[in-house]
């Protein structure tokens, strides 16, 4: 038996497959969770945007300065929560990428080969 036929064993082994399976489908879900922060964190900075631009206009047309200052500290409070929620939600993704990472590396039923090759794939 050469490393060829060790290799070609492995690759045809079940559990090698399950487990590349669910590694690369928690990679999915890992990497999702991080475009949904990111989208979030976006949509902060959009309603941030949107809140000023607002006050902006009704200052143009009512020419009180204190409608610029109230416009200003909700579109820093509102637009500033979201941001701050977009963050908690990438921090989540990238935290279940170091577990999946994690749970690779300590597998007892892969190789040192398939470890690379998933982690590799899924980069």
């Amino acid at each position: 038996m050469n490393s060829d036929d060790i290799n070609t064993e492995e690759a045809e082994n079940p559990i090698i497959k399950f487990l590349t399976s669910r590694y690369k489908d928690a990679y999915k879900v890992a990497y999702g969770t991080i475009s949904s922060g990111n989208s979030i964190k976006l949509l902060g900075v959009i309603v941030g945007i949107a809140v000023i631009v607002i006050s902006l206009f009704m200052y143009s047309h009512i020419n009180d300065k204190m409608i610029l200052e109230i416009g200003t500290i909700a579109a820093v409070i509102l637009g500033g929560q979201i941001y701050l929620f977009g963050i908690l939600i990438c921090a989540q993704g990238q935290l279940l990428l170091t577990s999946i990472d994690t749970a690779i590396n300590t597998s007892p039923n892969m190789q040192k080969e398939n470890k690379i090759e998933i982690i590799i794939d899924n980069i």
